[in-house]
């Protein structure tokens, strides 16, 4: 800071050592007021004096000017060396050299935090017959630690920019114990809040979601053939010498080697043929090809029952039934009715549409977070073996508890470990 104080004092020096010197000199140059030239001549002594004080008051003068401008550079220097070894510093008292230093800067101190969960004790009495649950706290004292990554100055060094995140972790190893060894079963509140909003059971739940859950499997089989659609475009080009319409029933042929006009028509025949997937990988389904962490089991009605539908059959059933329907409330006779519908295959369709997209697809792949062990993918397209869940460690649950989220889904039964924040 004594640097920036110069340049002011150096300011005022130099404009007072030129006013003076400025004054001076007019003084100089013009007779004073009401004076002659000749007059002042002939008083030779005052006129001697008065002009040795006149070029004494220009060297004074002249004199500030200079302190003045030598202030302003050194003050100018003073500045920017001052600023070089604040730089300088700062550097040495922020710069990290261990990653312990990393941790203990970066890292903001731990805070306590505790958290109570809420454990139904008595989940058998609740399932057969039931009971109201009866619930009991559990605390457990945690520490709230946030954690600071990519780390960098901003090009004019003046800011910091850093990530961070927030996790639990447990207060001592007494803790930790007892998190890792405690089984904690609880509601599902958004599960039960969904059956609240479409309806009043998991049957009710599953019959009126299951036209969205048919939407999401058109989104899936859309994407899967939106990422095909170019494969063949370069080739095309070769064949034809022009570049193809992808969305032109020539290229759609040329493209998935079939008779079909459109693409609607292609999303239609793997659903109920699994037309695109063989015709490209030899599959029966996308399920193993899609990668996508959600899409568990096989999505298309070919795929998971083998059950055939002629395409145009296909196309009709997928507009019918993505939107909002009462087929659930009709009889057999105005079932059969619908497009696709036939009396050998009402029985998978129902099954299949209420029961197997709802529940398998949609409640355990999107809402619950399953898991499916690798490589089950062709040997078991419908999950009925391979679907697990795991604990807060990653750790694949017992058998005994599995069984057990499978028989009442709104009832998510775990063993838990509260160091995961996810």
């Amino acid at each position: 800071w004594p640097p920036v104080f110069v340049l002011p004092v150096a300011c005022v020096l130099g404009v007072l050592g030129g006013t003076h010197r400025s004054a001076a000199r007019q003084a100089e140059q013009q007779p004073g007021s009401g004076e002659s030239v000749s007059r002042r001549r002939m008083e030779g002594k005052a006129f001697h004096e008065t002009g040795r004080k006149r070029v004494l008051s220009r060297r004074a003068g002249g004199a500030l000017c200079c302190v003045g401008v030598a202030s302003l550079v050194v003050g100018a220097m003073a500045i920017a060396a001052t600023n070089m070894v604040l730089r300088e510093t700062v550097k040495e008292v922020v710069r990290i050299r261990t990653q312990e230093e990393l941790e203990d800067r970066v890292n903001k101190a731990d805070e306590d935090y505790d958290v109570y969960v809420w454990n139904i004790t008595n989940l058998a009495e609740v399932m057969e017959s039931g009971a109201k649950p009866r619930l009991e706290e559990i605390k457990f004292p945690l520490k709230d630690k946030e954690i600071n990554f990519d780390r960098r100055f901003l090009s004019d060094h003046e800011e910091f920019e850093y990530k961070s995140w927030w996790t639990y972790l447990a207060k001592d190893e007494e803790t930790a114990r007892r998190m890792n060894e405690s089984t904690i079963v609880q509601v599902n509140p958004v599960y039960l809040g969904a059956i609240a909003e479409y309806g009043q059971s998991e049957e009710d739940l599953f019959v009126n979601l299951a036209y969205l859950a048919l939407d999401a499997v058109v989104q899936i089989l859309e994407g899967t053939v939106d990422v095909l659609k170019p494969l063949y475009v370069d080739s095309f080009e070769a064949t034809f010498g022009y570049e193809p319409d992808v969305e032109s029933t020539e290229y759609v042929q040329f493209a998935t080697g079939t008779n079909l006009t459109s693409w609607d028509q292609v999303v239609a025949a793997q659903w109920g043929q699994g037309t695109l997937t063989q015709s490209f990988f030899g599959l029966d389904s996308v399920l193993p090809v899609v990668g996508v962490d959600t899409v568990l089991v096989a999505p298309e009605l070919f795929g998971a029952y083998g059950e055939t539908m002629a395409v145009e059959d296909a196309v009709q059933f997928l507009r019918t039934f993505t939107q909002p329907n009462s087929f659930y409330e009709l009889s057999v006779e105005e079932q059969l009715a619908y497009p696709g519908v036939t009396a050998s295959n009402l029985g998978t369709i129902l099954s299949y549409y209420y029961s197997y997209i709802t529940e398998t697809m949609f409640l355990k792949g999107y809402v619950v977070g399953y898991y499916r062990v690798e490589g089950t993918e062709t040997s078991d397209p419908r999950g009925e073996t391979s679907l697990y869940l795991v604990d807060g460690l990653g750790r694949q649950l017992a058998p005994d508890l599995d069984l057990l989220a499978e028989a009442a889904p709104f009832v998510l039964a775990a063993a838990t470990s509260l160091r995961d924040p996810g």
